[in-house]
């Protein structure tokens, strides 16, 4: 699995599979050099090894240099190349872009297409000592809201930026809380002294160990809500009708367990859910209440982070 971070996040279980069946052998995660850190620390990895496309995943394939090959990428998936579609040989080709959503979770569909028994298990994440001591270097505020408002181009999931500032405005005003944005783009435009924004400002891991110190995270079907669901973090999670489907659930773990408290979905394009509706959604959570040691206005949150 060469991208995405949700993608590969939600298929880290498959090493712990793939290592019990073969406790001795030499385990390869290929993967675009972008995403490599995600992988870079695990200790069932004997090695990740960069490609710059695709299409090199077809010819590692073909070239049967490994013993075992378990190619967790759908059939058909575009590749760099106008018109040209990737073309799986392994597994099972019928599995592919246009049917894997129906399949279950990303675990379920990219390990049904991999020709491998679906498990489903809780991803986890390494994160390196460098990058907590990058966010220890933040001077982050004892009790904070992550926020990550956009799932890069896929417009089809993301909230609009109004109703992201209406909402981070409602948790500051109301809250003795932070609110920090991450993601490539801000797209959350308030001043407030307790609401910042880190955009483009943390690597993969940073952005992995800030989420993992939250005390909620608020966002949509993204690879940081993958993260967040790694870390088991009291979540809102806003979905919409993706690719026609509105029961959609891609995780494995707690935010599968907790789907009905976690996920608000609304029946129709996301952009047209109403901010009324996800505060009053957010002030019914029992995660989001579990969070307060008090109730009424700026109230203190009271949260463990685990380690």
């Amino acid at each position: 699995m060469i991208e995405h971070i949700g993608d590969i996040v939600a298929c880290e279980p498959v090493i712990a599979q793939v290592r019990a069946s073969h406790p001795n052998a030499f385990v390869v995660w290929i993967v675009k050099p972008e995403f490599a850190s995600l992988l870079a620390n695990h200790p069932n990895l004997s090695a990740v090894v960069p490609v710059d496309s695709i299409l090199a995943v077809e010819a590692i394939v073909d070239s049967r240099v490994f013993d075992v090959t378990v190619d967790l990428h759908v059939n058909a998936k575009p590749t760099d190349v106008a018109g040209r579609l990737y073309r799986k040989t392994l597994g099972d080709p019928a599995i592919d872009t246009e049917n894997y959503l129906g399949k279950g979770s990303l675990l379920r569909s990219f390990s049904l297409g991999a020709g491998i028994e679906p498990r489903s298990a809780a991803p986890t994440i390494y994160v390196p000592a460098d990058a907590v001591a990058a966010i220890d270097a933040r001077s982050l505020p004892e009790t904070f809201v992550v926020v990550h408002g956009a799932a890069g181009t896929t417009q089809e999931k993301n909230w609009s930026p109004p109703n992201w500032r209406d909402l981070a405005r409602y948790i500051v005003d109301r809250y003795d809380t932070d609110v920090i944005e991450i993601g490539l783009e801000p797209v959350i435009d308030l001043e407030h002294p307790r609401f910042r924004t880190f955009c483009g400002q943390l690597s993969l891991m940073e952005t992995a160990e800030l989420i993992r110190r939250s005390a909620f995270f608020l966002g949509v079907d993204s690879g940081p809500a993958h993260m967040a669901n790694a870390w088991r973090r009291p979540a809102l999670l806003l979905f919409g009708r993706y690719c026609g489907s509105d029961a959609f659930n891609p995780y494995d773990g707690y935010y599968r367990d907790a789907e009905r408290t976690v996920i608000l979905r609304y029946r129709g394009p996301l952009k047209e859910q109403s901010a009324s509706a996800v505060i009053a959604t957010l002030e019914a959570s029992p995660l989001w209440n579990e969070t307060r040691a008090h109730r009424g206005r700026r109230d203190a949150f009271n949260i463990s982070i685990p380690r």
